[in-house]
């Protein structure tokens, strides 16, 4: 019988002895981990913070493009009196001096802030005659009156900012020059008048008892001698109601009682009649003006209707022609006058029942509505800078509002719908945000740069991860022991190489690599795919005894001496099939066959470097997420009769679909918010073509090229805020995506 000796007696002081010293190192250790727990805790809820507070932030700045536009009533005053009527006001651009043309032929310069006395100037050369008309040019502060003796007087202001200890203390405003041009008969009042100016030139347009005249003339300095033309029997019979000059001075409309406009070519000696249009009223037209820059029309009726006529294209190779593209909301009453902005394409307009608003004539938003002062305005007056207003009512009171209108040119609709911009033809989605003259009309449309961005995304993606997917499934279920440990950090390597020189190689070596060798390109990329499928094909015929001498994971050695065969005759056929095929030009062939471009900063560049960039990370991802698959599984299915290829196929890509799918969205979300790769590698240019062959601008982009020049607080900075703004969207999308798909595939894949 076999005695079972009893166990030794446990030490006293052992690590789990219920001592007092034990009790205080577990007290210890659990408030070590608790901690630790909370610090850990708390570092993730900071850094949610720290993303919600920079999204907040990056948000906060575009917010006020969306916050409209005010205005305030600063200042109502009379402005003239004894029956003086007040024809038409110029202000400063600090919205201090008003000056006023009146009826009695004088200049009358006001003061709104105090310090100065206002001033009376009587115009010169005015004699016996009497003010029948009067206007101000839009561009500058130069100002016609007509006279009852057939004259136009014109005088220009000067507005000089007055300096004490190098801060401005306030504006003081004289007239200039003054001068005198007789336009009709002696006997002939004249009825309406247009004048235009830009401080060394002015040309007006004058109409009297159905006669039009036209006349230019250097403001100061030498060449002083009058041009004069005439179009009198253009218009001979017709009632004339209206009368506006575009700012170069090159064209004339001309609006009467009939609902009809004239437009006027003043190029040569005599005006040409251009274009004979119905406004699309039957009432009388009473208010023509040229928007900022001259290529758009506003035509206001006595009915209230306010429509915007551009020149449009009928088809590649006419003319353009006057076209009414765009219908105001109609006034109340018949409109009165326009004064359009200096710095955009803002206008403000008047009904003559004392309504007054500014408008921007490409969004067609009301931008500010002044409201309705019950009394006619029979001068209005808009700020150089578009901040302030100014107009006088019958009774001769001064009303001076201060607008806030800075991002009058964003819209949703502008943002991320088709616009109708000045010189187009049709409605576009156009990204362009400088140009080369002040009259430039801004376009903000987000739609080319979300284009682009997802086109970059989509081409990086059919280029990354094919091969990023394959090499990790290689590499994690065929690839030896010694060949993983090779492969898979230099592959992870890839990632360390800075961007910056990626897009340097793309766009100084790959770029004109290409171009200059298209046909060997695409021939290399063409046998590649073919070689390898050959190779799999000639292994899967080879007998079973040659494959397994073989040794396990250095199969992919088969394939060198096809790849380097197909290599080489691709670079050795592709010449003689691009002469043989495409007549030596397989670029030329693109555009006559199928009409596409070949930029040599194309998709097809950005593809392959920002791909280049994308691979590390899909491959990382995924190969971790297969070689986790448990072995116990795939020797189950080897162990059934299944080989290695349907073992990986059809076991382990589905088992390890949430990480490769974790992986493509990591690889998605590096591509879109790559910037260096497709600032040197495209040529930014934000245009909405699929082809591969042509480039594009992401978003990244235009933030990186374009916020060092932004004016700070102006609607390109706080647009490319928002654009910022989307990307921030595009990650939340992305990463929320992955966790729903990925959770999914966890569910269904998890029982393995």
């Amino acid at each position: 019988m076999t005695t079972i000796a009893p166990s030794p007696p446990r030490p006293e002081h052992h690590a789990f002895a219920d001592t007092p010293q034990a009790r205080a190192r577990i007290k210890r250790l659990r408030r070590l981990d608790k901690i630790i727990a909370g610090s850990i805790t708390a570092g993730g809820l900071l850094i949610i913070l720290a993303v919600f507070g920079i999204f907040a932030f990056v948000f906060g700045e575009a917010v006020p493009l969306f916050l409209g536009s005010s205005a305030e009533l600063v200042t109502t005053r009379s402005a003239v009196t004894d029956g003086t009527k007040a024809l038409a006001v110029a202000i400063d651009e600090y919205g201090q001096r008003p000056v006023l043309l009146t009826d009695k032929g004088t200049l009358r310069i006001l003061d709104l802030v105090g310090g100065n006395t206002d001033v009376e100037v009587a115009l010169e050369s005015l004699g016996t005659a009497t003010i029948t008309s009067g206007v101000v040019a839009h561009e500058s502060p130069v100002f016609a009156a007509g006279t009852s003796d057939g004259r136009v007087l014109v005088a220009g202001i000067a507005f000089e900012p007055r300096f004490a200890d190098g801060k401005r203390v306030g504006q003081d405003a004289s007239v200039a020059w003054q001068f005198a041009l007789p336009m009709v008969d002696g006997s002939t009042a004249i009825e309406r008048i247009a004048v235009s100016s830009d401080g060394n030139r002015v040309a007006v347009v004058a109409a009297a008892n159905g006669i039009l005249k036209f006349a230019t003339r250097r403001a100061k300095g030498i060449g002083t001698s009058p041009k004069f033309g005439d179009a009198a029997e253009l218009v001979a019979g017709k009632t004339i109601t209206a009368v506006a000059l575009n700012g170069a001075a090159d064209h004339a409309a001309i609006g009467f009682a009939d609902g009809r406009f004239f437009l006027f070519d003043l190029d040569k000696a005599d005006a040409t009649l251009k274009e004979n249009l119905d406004s699309g009223s039957a009432s009388p037209v009473t208010a023509l003006s040229w928007v900022f820059g001259g290529q758009t029309l506003l035509v206001g009726s006595a009915d209230g209707r306010v429509s915007g006529w551009q020149g449009i294209r009928s088809g590649p190779s006419s003319s353009r022609t006057l076209t009414r593209v765009r219908e105001f909301d109609a006034f109340d009453a018949p409109v009165a006058d326009f004064m359009p902005s200096q710095r955009n394409k803002c206008i403000l307009a008047a009904a003559r029942d004392g309504a007054l608003r500014v408008e921007h004539s490409t969004t067609q938003r009301i931008i500010s509505d002044l409201g309705r002062t019950g009394s006619t305005f029979t001068a209005i007056g808009y700020a150089p800078k578009a901040d302030g207003v100014v107009a006088i009512d019958a009774s001769g009171t001064l009303h001076a509002w201060r607008v806030d209108a800075d991002h009058a040119d964003v819209s949703l609709a502008a943002l991320f719908a088709p616009v109708l911009y000045e010189s187009y033809d049709e409605p576009d989605y156009v990204w362009q945000s400088t140009g080369g003259s002040d009259d430039y009309e801004p376009k903000y449309s987000l739609v080319p740069l979300i284009f682009g961005s997802l086109k970059g995304v989509l081409y990086a993606m059919l280029f990354s991860a094919p091969l990023a997917i394959l090499a990790a499934l290689y590499v994690s279920q065929f690839a030896s022991p010694k060949a993983r440990s090779i492969v898979k950090p230099t592959v992870e390597l890839m990632g360390a190489l800075p961007s910056v020189v990626v897009g340097f190689l793309a766009g100084l070596w790959l770029s004109p690599a290409v171009d200059s060798d298209m046909g060997h390109t695409v021939g290399l990329l063409l046998a590649l795919p073919l070689t390898i499928v050959l190779a799999a094909f000639v292994s899967s015929r080879l007998p079973q005894r040659v494959r397994n001498r073989v040794a396990f994971g250095r199969e992919v050695l088969f394939l060198v001496p096809f790849l380097a065969a197909g290599i080489g005759l691709a670079w050795l056929a592709s010449g003689p099939l691009e002469q043989t095929l495409f007549d030596g030009d397989l670029k030329g062939w693109l555009v006559r066959t199928f009409e596409l471009a070949y930029d040599p900063r194309n998709c097809v560049i950005v593809g392959i470097a920002l791909g280049f960039a994308v691979i590390p990370i899909v491959f990382t991802v995924a190969e971790d997420s297969m070689s986790n698959v448990p072995k116990s599984l795939r020797a189950a299915s080897e162990a059934l009769g299944a080989s290695r290829w349907q073992t990986a196929w059809r076991l382990v890509l589905p088992a390890a679909s949430p990480g490769i799918f974790a992986a493509l969205m990591l690889g998605f979300g590096r591509a879109i918010g790559e910037t260096m790769i497709v600032v040197m590698a495209t040529g930014n240019t934000p245009i909405l073509d699929p082809s591969p062959f042509n480039g594009m601008r992401t978003i990244s982009a235009s933030i990186a090229t374009e916020i060092p020049e932004a004016p700070v607080d102006g609607s390109l900075y706080r647009v490319l805020f928002l654009s910022g703004s989307l990307l921030f969207v595009f990650a939340f999308l992305i990463n929320t995506a992955a966790e729903v798909v990925g959770a999914s595939l966890r569910k269904r894949y998890g029982k393995w």
